[in-house]
């Protein structure tokens, strides 16, 4: 790619400047995957929250409907401090 540069630099009177611009990551995670990773956690266990035989048959009544909505409330608490939990103090992933 610098190369690149230097050759359209070269047909044009104006110098370039190239700036390799990377993000930071952590030494314990040099790919930066564990986001990924947690997200996809985060995704699946909100996926096994639904109750089995809940579906399209299921006629959904108030009750049902503030039982499901409050353990998907519950998870996505609990889930959100054990992921931050997990990747920062714990892995030391976080930057």
């Amino acid at each position: 790619m610098l190369a690149t540069v230097r050759q359209l630099e070269a047909q044009v009177t104006a110098p370039f400047t190239v700036t390799t611009i990377a993000p930071i990551l952590t030494r314990n995670d040099p790919e930066g995957l564990a986001p990924f990773y947690v997200v996809i956690g985060w995704v699946v266990g909100a996926i096994s929250c639904q109750p089995p035989g809940a579906g399209p048959r299921h006629e959904p009544s108030l009750p049902w409907v503030l039982v499901r909505l409050g353990a998907l409330a519950a998870f996505s608490v609990l889930s959100g401090i054990l992921g931050s939990v997990l990747v920062g103090p714990a892995m030391h992933l976080s930057r």
